[in-house]
């Protein structure tokens, strides 16, 4: 009896005092974002959690991989969380818009939600007389030009309408529209 009482406290002292170094986020990363070393941390975690973690020694091989899905600043990361490339399917593309405010809604876009590219009128031009252009897109990733304080909205279309997303986005003339229902 005293010998099993032993072996649990020592069983139970050990697994409790033990910790894994595990990989976590330092910095806010957006889905599809190249991992740099500054976007990377560790954190202590008791030994024996069940947790599908990736383990400190795996730190330099997150370098240069691309974000699988957006992870706040201190995720713990799994192998699920990486991958070696964006993983756009063969028969879409994704494109990036540079748009200002007034171009795209107040409500803060995420991965994954659905909207429409609109191609717009000149400035100071009168609404078209017609339906404007849109094309059904889904938010593949949001950044932010700190120099020009621009939202990029990077949306995935269909291979065959890229070129006519790109071409109006380079003009500036487009905006986003947020769907109903948000995410895909």
């Amino acid at each position: 009896m005293v010998i099993v009482g032993g072996l649990t406290s020592y069983f139970l002292f050990t697994s409790i005092t033990h910790s894994d170094t595990v990989v976590t986020t330092a910095t806010n990363v957006s889905r599809g974002d190249i991992i740099e070393a500054t976007d990377l941390g560790t954190i202590e975690i008791t030994g024996g959690q069940s947790a599908a973690t990736l383990s400190v020694d795996d730190i330099d091989s997150l370098i240069g991989q691309v974000a699988a899905t957006d992870l706040p600043k201190g995720a713990l990361l799994s192998a699920e969380s990486v991958g070696s490339s964006t993983n756009v399917p063969a028969d879409q593309s994704i494109v990036g818009i540079a748009l200002a405010g007034g171009q795209l809604p107040s409500t803060p876009l995420v991965a994954g939600d659905t909207v429409r590219i609109v191609a717009t009128p000149l400035a100071q031009s009168d609404v078209p007389g017609v339906e404007p252009t849109t094309i059904a897109a889904t938010v593949y990733a949001i950044g932010h030009d700190e120099r020009s304080g621009s939202t990029i909205v990077n949306v995935q279309v269909p291979a065959n309408q890229a070129a006519l997303v790109a071409a109006h986005a380079a003009t500036g003339r487009v905006a986003v529209v947020l769907d109903a229902g948000g995410a895909a």
